[in-house]
């Protein structure tokens, strides 16, 4: 019911792009994937490189998703060994029951994942196991926090148990901080724990984001032409710019083998949403591109990678006006 709801809520309040969906998802989806009828030619490959990711592919700490369960399972195998050895076999049942949920939920979780990457995913991000470390993350931080929580609550906090409890949760709470740091370092982004002033780094794209407001009012929107970006550059400038609108494209061919970016504008589509904004700016054109709309923008000379030109209507086509040229291009 409350699945269903959101989906209402999200087709009828929420406009989306294209792009990654997890919408038709179903019984024929699961159908397919077990029916291995090459209905999903890169399904082999992808299955080969999942299983082998899950025994040796680090998530935290160079840990991979495997051991990192097995090392959760034997937590509570340890907690259940001291229940018993005290005597306490009332309470050793609980714990088995927690750890064979932590089995049971890790691979009903991994399986759920294979199957995403399998319907939901394009052939590139499936082949590489996109963001996979993020992913399957998810499910061992919610395990490092859950599962000590409920081993505590089998301790009785008095006498000198208290104080063997308070030291138990301290260092759990280290190992706690410990892993979200793991998580975030396998996924490349350890430095962004700390703030730029301490690290030495600027904001991504900052210097970007201020060559262009320094030319393009707030109310004002520019075409970003970016060939080869793979969704990263665009989708940074959007946050860096704003109040500015800033739609990111690389028009044109595939411009690497398994680009899902590129988007294939005939002439027609560039005059239109030329036509939608204030500002032009190429911050990276190749030969395609150049070769593919050289009529459209045979007003530019180049065009020059980091040109900045307005944008003005003339009665049969367009005027560009240069404004400013950005040299570090990364």
């Amino acid at each position: 019911m409350f699945w269903w709801l959101y989906e209402r809520y999200v087709q009828n309040n929420l406009t989306l792009g294209g792009g990654q969906s997890y919408a038709g998802q179903g019984i024929s989806g699961i159908l397919r994937v077990l029916a291995h009828d090459g209905s999903i030619p890169f399904q082999e490959t992808v299955e080969q490189l999942y299983l082998r990711s899950l025994f040796t592919r680090g998530v935290i700490w160079k840990l991979p998703y495997v051991w990192a369960v097995l090392g959760i399972i034997l937590f509570l195998t340890g907690i259940m060994r001291i229940r018993v050895h005290r005597g306490d076999r009332a309470d050793v049942l609980r714990i088995r029951w927690l750890a064979l949920w932590c089995l049971i939920a890790s691979v009903v979780y991994a399986a759920v994942m294979l199957y995403l990457y399998l319907t939901a995913f394009s052939e590139y991000e499936a082949t590489i196991l996109d963001n996979y470390e993020r992913y399957m993350s998810s499910l061992l931080l919610a395990m490092v926090y859950f599962v000590p929580a409920v081993a505590f609550a089998e301790f009785s906090p008095s006498g000198r148990e208290a104080g063997r409890k308070q030291i138990l949760i301290l260092a759990v709470l280290s190992l706690m901080i410990w892993t979200m740091a793991g998580i975030v370092r396998e996924g490349g982004q350890l430095r962004q724990l700390l703030p730029g002033s301490i690290n030495g780094e600027e904001p991504a794209f900052g210097r970007e984001a201020a060559f262009l407001k320094e030319y393009i009012s707030d109310d004002e929107s520019v075409l970003m032409i970016s060939r080869g970006d793979r969704g990263y550059y665009g989708n940074v400038m959007k946050y860096a710019c704003w109040p500015i609108e800033v739609l990111a494209v690389s028009p044109g061919p595939p411009a690497f083998e398994g680009d899902i970016w590129s988007v294939g504008w005939s002439e027609e589509d560039l005059l239109e949403n030329l036509g939608r904004r204030d500002h032009l700016w190429i911050y990276h054109a190749d030969e395609a591109f150049r070769d593919q709309y050289g009529n459209v923008l045979s007003g530019l000379s180049g065009p020059a990678d980091g040109a900045l030109y307005r944008i003005r209507q003339t009665g049969d086509g367009f005027e560009f006006i240069p404004e400013g040229v950005y040299t570090d291009i990364q």
